[in-house]
């Protein structure tokens, strides 16, 4: 038995005897086979890549969140510590919504290139499943394993 393994997918080409050979065909896998393999593999870790960031870039937006709702508490005359990469400055109430208003807007936008990201991941993924089991049949898997 052969296995041909791509980020934790296989396909599998068994060589059988000749009484069950017509039962169990072998596998021929050409070079556009194995390009199509390697691009769901490549295209499969992209999409978990996508998903990571977007859990955390979720996590970011709702800690901006949660420090936007912390500010309305405050008198408006404090001044509040704002991290400016690695360093602190400080400014006043309405100049830290201001600026913590501007990162959430950016981590929105990156959080909507994200989901996009994943939406056409999972097509191509999608496209390159139908033509593999087409071809493979049972003999290829391309779900995930736990």
């Amino acid at each position: 038995m052969r296995y041909i393994t791509t980020d934790g997918h296989q396909i599998k080409a068994s060589k059988m005897s000749k009484k069950t050979q017509s039962i169990d065909e072998d596998v021929h896998i050409c070079y556009e086979d194995q390009s199509k393999i390697n691009k769901f593999a490549i295209n499969n870790t992209k999409l978990h890549d996508f998903q990571d960031d977007l859990v955390e870039k979720n996590k970011e937006l709702t800690n901006l969140n949660e420090a936007i709702d912390e500010l309305v508490i405050l008198d408006e005359t404090e001044m509040i510590p704002f991290q400016y990469g690695e360093i602190f400055t400080h400014l006043s109430v309405e100049e830290a919504n201001q600026e913590l208003e501007r990162s959430k807007k950016g981590i929105e936008d990156e959080i909507n290139s994200l989901e996009d990201k994943v939406k056409s991941t999972k097509k191509v993924l999608s496209d390159l499943k139908t033509q593999l089991y087409a071809k493979f049949g049972n003999k290829i898997n391309l779900e995930e394993s736990d």
